[in-house]
């Protein structure tokens, strides 16, 4: 509501250029606003440009800066520059994290990039420790897992894992392979296993070589191939596994 009674040229309208000359479609300016009109009460010059510059001195292109901030419309006003941001990116270029990992954490995780120095400092080293190499992009994606997930809900995804017949190591290799599939609650990771190793018939350690496949749809995409690839099977023309069946 404030934004109606805001002053339409002395407050909205050079807010509304500035996004406009980095390269903020027409499409993509509702989008934005919608998602976080907070953005319209923040200071052009003391928040969204000194965001805007600093965001543009690491990914170095105005298209890559619009990428993250249609991906993230929140985390572009909130954290703390100074105290989280800045040391954050300095702490993965001294651990060899290249410029491409980098501009997509970003550009996809914003969020993850302005959490509490400390804790993303952690996070950075729990993923050295699990075998994660700073030269691939998953090093970030692995980071911006951690940094989004409480200690209890890391713990109690490994009791979910234990109960499928996974030991700690062979869930830590799913998610060198795969970090995403960490973010499944309980619930979806186990409504989806049950039928990959109930109704499909796979062993769970098979499952746990190739994670991916729990982040697929078990109505859209699992269940339809399933049914193709038991016709095929049932006729003998086919030896299925995880990988020709879901890639």
């Amino acid at each position: 509501p404030l934004v109606l009674v805001a002053k339409a040229k002395k407050t909205l309208l050079p807010k509304l250029k500035f996004f406009r000359s980095i390269g903020v479609s027409d499409t993509d300016m509702p989008k934005i606003l919608i998602a976080n009109h907070c953005i319209l009460e923040r200071s052009l010059e003391k928040c969204l440009i000194p965001r805007y510059e600093f965001l543009k001195s690491v990914l170095c292109d105005d298209r890559e800066v619009v990428r993250a901030l249609k991906s993230s419309p929140l985390g572009f006003v909130y954290g703390d520059l100074v105290n989280a941001l800045v040391p954050n990116i300095k702490i993965l270029r001294q651990s060899g994290v290249s410029q491409a990992s980098i501009s997509f954490l970003l550009t996809i995780a914003l969020p993850a990039a302005y959490v509490e120095h400390s804790r993303f400092v952690e996070a950075v080293k729990t993923v050295k420790e699990i075998g994660f190499s700073p030269l691939k992009t998953n090093f970030v994606v692995a980071i911006s897992v951690l940094t989004t997930m409480r200690k209890t809900v890391w713990n109690s995804r490994f009791e979910v894992y234990v109960s499928w017949g996974w030991n700690r190591e062979m869930a830590l290799r799913a998610f060198r392979k795969f970090p995403g599939f960490m973010k499944f609650s309980g619930e979806t990771f186990t409504k989806k296993m049950s039928f990959l190793v109930k109704d499909m018939g796979w062993p769970s350690e098979a499952i746990a070589e190739y994670p991916q496949v729990v982040a697929y749809s078990l109505e859209k995409r699992i269940i339809p191939r399933f049914s193709v690839i038991k016709i095929l099977k049932s006729k003998g023309v086919l030896t299925c596994t995880l990988v020709p069946l879901f890639a």
